[in-house]
């Protein structure tokens, strides 16, 4: 879990080469494994390689994103660096359903989802969020 946090800072901060280093680093035994598999989606998605992220992602990875904030989240991010805008903005919707409701963030420091700034359905997904963390923060 912790490359998996640690690639996507390294993505956050477009060092892309770092994330290649991390990448490669990854143990053998560990490469089949959910976290290991995030990082390499988010990594190829960042890295214009959709084909490459997208062959990442299994039905498990789908079911245990499903029950969690912080999975889907990477989904969606992945998503909305690949061009994928209306995959991204659905994980995006199960990310803030679960709780994920951190509005600043997903209004002005993720880069991840610039490409979407403009799409109708992302606006509600941030108003959405925007009033959780409003009354989480009263």
């Amino acid at each position: 879990m912790a490359r998996l946090f640690f690639a996507w800072v390294l993505i956050l901060n477009r060092r892309y080469d770092d994330v290649g280093a991390l990448l490669k680093a990854f143990p053998p035994d560990q490469r089949d494994s959910l976290p290991a598999r995030l990082s390499f989606f988010l990594a190829n998605a960042a890295m214009a390689r959709p084909c490459e992220a997208k062959a990442e992602l299994t039905p498990e990875i789908e079911d245990v994103a499903r029950a969690t904030d912080v999975f889907p989240r990477f989904l969606a991010e992945g998503f909305a660096l690949a061009g994928a805008r209306e995959t991204a903005i659905k994980w995006l919707e199960v990310a803030i359903d679960r709780g994920f409701v951190n509005y600043p963030f997903l209004a002005r420091h993720d880069p991840s989802f610039e490409a979407l700034h403009d799409e109708s359905a992302f606006k509600t997904l941030l108003e959405i969020a925007r009033h959780r963390w409003e009354r989480f923060e009263a």
